[in-house]
């Protein structure tokens, strides 16, 4: 008698010492079935999900421009002077004054060196950012460029909407806090 192939032996029957034992191999029909409606399921509905990356890369933009924005503002907190976070539809840069003595008369033309690296760099290390393609960035409300005082509010007190994609925040004029919504 031919046996079949290894996985698809269902049950070999053994005597060990006068004792019949069953041993089972393989997988059954229906193990097969649900195994194969599991990986069929997670494929439709969860591997979209990975391959699908303008969702990240939104959110990571976002991340990025909140950063930046509170960044500005400690950088015109710590160095007393203006700082000057300028954004438009595909990027964004930080510039601060050149010297104490140009301090708040709106010559903010230094580049900021970046602490890390942005995400799409437009040049070198500094902060001078670029956004992926279809991600955008607009101000719903106020204007562009955000002038940061020395003691960290806008220089106009004006709160300002940012908005990233699909996703939004504020900028409170009076006080230049970042306010994030939950």
């Amino acid at each position: 008698m031919e046996s079949a192939p290894y996985f698809f032996q269902v049950r070999q029957m053994t005597r060990i010492s006068g004792i019949r034992s069953t041993t089972e191999y393989g997988f059954t029909l229906v193990e097969l079935v649900v195994i194969i409606m599991l990986v069929g399921f997670i494929a439709a509905v969860a591997a979209p999900r990975f391959f699908g990356k303008s969702a990240f890369e939104e959110r990571g933009v976002y991340d990025e421009v909140i950063a930046a924005a509170r960044y500005a503002q400690k950088l015109a907190i710590t160095n007393r002077c203006t700082v000057r976070l300028t954004l438009n539809s595909n990027g964004f840069t930080i510039r601060q004054s050149t010297s104490a003595s140009v301090c708040g008369t709106g010559a903010d033309t230094l580049a900021v060196p970046h602490p890390g690296q942005c995400r799409s760099p437009a040049a070198g290390n500094n902060y001078d950012c670029n956004t992926p393609a279809g991600v955008s960035i607009t101000l719903t409300f106020g204007t562009s460029p955000i002038v940061f005082d020395s003691l960290g509010r806008t220089t106009d007190l004006v709160t300002r909407t940012v908005q990233v994609g699909s996703k939004s925040f504020d900028i409170v004029g009076g006080s230049g806090f970042v306010q994030v919504p939950p």
